[in-house]
């Protein structure tokens, strides 16, 4: 069980303003890349990647959407590359592949940027994505906020913290549904846990929420990197009280948290 000072506020991870709602994100998504214990990046979704110019990006695919530019106007590392891994699963069954990558960054990118602002940070500079084969991408980063959108050259492209989420759930859905009033469940994800069949009530009560076990988490990713989770079941229980927290800390009732210092 793990203990927290606020509640989950929404389990869609385009409205998430609290650390426990992209806590509770990381546990049910992944990302392209992972992190290991010291922080330096890891295959994950993402199998290796690599960054490139206009020029060596026309070389290996004639059809490189340019956007109709020189490929002299793309500097290195303005283009990167994404080999994605194969054998991932969703939760509810469905294998992952390129087309969930491209469509996570349709939707927050281009006439859609403004409504989604939780992974700006990252989504500001990508113009667009561009599915070369079932497991192959490229991200075109350029400069919104100059008004020619030139092409920039990124270092950020190991670390792109935006979760990967499944077109064949949301595409039903409009974009400004998604922006605005979608409550992410179900949570179907790729990370090791999904929710429960009561998280929809635990949201609303702010109390806790119950995380399971993810099967398709282990023959997916677990299986591939030779990752296991041994937990089948992560409690995330809210207080309004630090004092409360830290009682139950100290009597064992809760297993890990994080306290505010004090003077």
């Amino acid at each position: 069980m793990i203990a927290l000072t606020e509640g989950v506020s929404s389990a869609n991870p385009f409205i998430g303003i609290y650390d426990a709602d992209y806590m509770f994100y990381y546990f049910v998504y992944e990302y392209l890349v992972g992190e290991d214990d010291y922080g330096n990046p890891i295959p994950n979704l993402a199998k290796n990647w690599s960054y490139m110019d206009g020029a060596a990006a026309l070389r290996t695919d004639p059809d490189a959407d340019l956007l109709g530019r020189d490929p002299s106007e793309w500097p290195m590392g303005s283009i990167w590359e994404y080999n994605l891994t194969e054998g991932v699963y969703w939760s509810d069954g469905e294998p992952f592949d390129a087309e969930d990558v491209v469509y996570s960054v349709w939707l927050q990118t281009g006439v859609n940027y403004p409504n989604f602002w939780a992974y700006q940070p990252y989504t500001k500079w990508i113009d667009h994505a561009q599915q070369l084969d079932p497991y192959k991408v490229r991200f075109f980063f350029t400069d919104r906020t100059n008004a020619s959108n030139p092409a920039i050259p990124i270092v950020f492209g190991s670390v792109l913290w935006i979760p990967i989420l499944p077109k064949h759930v949301l595409e039903p859905y409009t974009p400004t549904t998604l922006a605005q009033t979608w409550t992410g469940i179900p949570t179907v994800g790729t990370g090791p846990f999904i929710g429960s069949d009561i998280l929809k009530d635990e949201v609303i009560a702010k109390e806790r929420v119950t995380l399971i076990r993810n099967p398709e988490w282990e023959r997916g990713l677990g299986r591939i990197y030779n990752r296991t989770c041994e937990i089948d079941k992560l409690i995330m229980k809210f207080y309004s009280e630090e004092q409360t927290l830290v009682l139950d800390l100290k009597t064992k009732k809760i297993d890990a948290t994080e306290i505010t210092p004090m003077d």
